[in-house]
C-alpha cells in the first residue's frame, strides 16, 4: 500500500468512522488527540506537530512544562497505535483507506489499499471511453472475495498478520512505558542543572559496627552503577562520604544517597517515612 494524497473530505469521512468505533469510544483522550493530529496534517500543519505543542494545544500543559517528567504525549500516541492496530484488524476494515502514525512521529499519513475505489480519489485515472458513453462504475473492492484471497491459507495470513501487528504495538507501548517510568524516576536528577551529590555511607558510622562485610560491598557495587549511569548521560556528580557531608552540602544540588544503616542521612530522611528498613539481627549472627 504505497502513501497516497486522498482528499481531506475523504479522510475526515473515514477519521469520523475510527473515532466512532469501540475501539476508540472508550477513550475521549485518544479520540481528541488523533482529531487534532489528522486536522492539523491535513491543514498543511506537520511541521507544527511536536510533542511540546500537542502537550500544550490537546492536554492543555504549560508552554515550558518538562515532557520528560510528563510524557502525555508519547503515551497517548502510542494508546493510539494500539488501537488502530485493532482497528484494521477487524472484518470489514482491511480494504479501507488507512491512517497511519509512523513510529517516531506525531505526523500521520494516510495509505490506500492498491484498489482504489470510487471517484473521492483526484489522482484515480478512468478509462477513456467514447463520447456519449455511459461511464463504468468500479466495483467495490471486496478482500476477502477478490480471486487473490479465495483461499483459506490467504485468510489465514492475513489473520496472523493483524495479530502481528497488535502483538507489535503492545510491545512498543510496554517499552514505552518502561521507558517513561525510568524518566520520571532519574529525570530530577539529570535534569538538574547542577551537580549530582553521591553522598555514601560509611564503617565509621555507629550504626555500621554491627554490619557484615557484604553490606558494604553492596554499597560498593550500587555506587560504581549509579556512577556509571550519570557517566552514561554526561551528568557531573561527586562523591562524599556521609559523615563528611553536611545539611548544606545536600542543598546544593540533587542528592543519591547510598547505604541504609550505615548512611546517617538516609536514616534521617527515611525517619518520618511509614515504612522503614528492618535491620535483622540474627541473619547477622550467622
Amino acid at each position: 500500500m504505497p502513501p497516497q494524497n486522498p482528499v481531506a473530505s475523504a479522510v475526515r469521512e473515514h477519521l469520523e468512522r475510527i473515532l466512532s468505533s469501540s475501539a476508540f469510544t472508550s477513550s475521549p483522550r485518544c479520540q481528541l488527540l488523533l482529531n487534532f493530529l489528522v486536522e492539523e496534517k491535513l491543514r498543511g500543519n506537520a511541521e507544527f506537530l511536536k510533542e511540546r505543542n500537542i502537550g500544550v494545544e490537546v492536554f492543555k500543559r504549560d508552554a515550558a512544562y518538562d515532557t520528560n517528567s510528563d510524557p502525555v504525549v508519547r503515551m497517548a500516541v502510542t494508546e493510539i497505535r494500539k488501537k488502530l492496530a485493532q482497528y484494521y484488524c477487524e472484518p470489514g476494515h482491511q480494504e479501507q483507506l488507512r491512517i497511519k502514525l509512523p513510529t517516531g512521529s506525531y505526523i500521520p499519513s494516510f495509505l490506500l489499499p492498491e484498489v482504489i475505489l470510487g471517484e473521492d480519489f483526484p489522482h484515480h485515472q478512468e478509462p477513456s471511453r467514447n463520447e456519449g458513453e455511459t461511464p463504468k462504475q468500479i466495483p467495490a473492492f471486496d478482500l476477502f472475495h477478490s480471486p487473490r484471497w479465495r483461499s483459506r491459507s490467504a485468510k489465514f495470513a492475513l489473520i496472523t498478520i493483524c495479530v502481528l501487528a497488535v502483538s507489535a504495538a503492545i510491545l512498543a507501548e510496554y517499552t514505552t512505558m518502561l521507558r517513561s517510568r525510568f524518566d520520571v524516576f532519574w529525570s530530577p536528577i539529570l535534569n538538574s542543572p547542577r551537580r549530582a551529590l553521591l553522598c555514601v555511607g560509611e564503617m565509621e558510622s555507629p550504626s555500621a559496627s554491627i554490619l557484615p562485610p557484604g553490606s558494604v560491598w553492596g554499597d560498593s557495587i550500587a555506587l560504581a552503577d549509579t556512577a556509571g549511569l550519570l557517566r552514561s548521560y554526561e551528568k557531573s556528580y561527586s562523591i562524599r562520604g556521609a559523615t563528611a557531608t553536611s545539611y548544606i552540602d545536600l542543598q546544593q544540588g540533587p542528592v543519591i544517597l547510598v547505604g541504609a544503616f550505615n548512611n546517617d542521612w538516609t536514616k534521617h530522611f527515611i525517619k518520618p517515612l511509614r515504612f522503614q528498613f528492618n535491620q535483622r539481627i540474627d541473619s547477622l549472627e550467622q
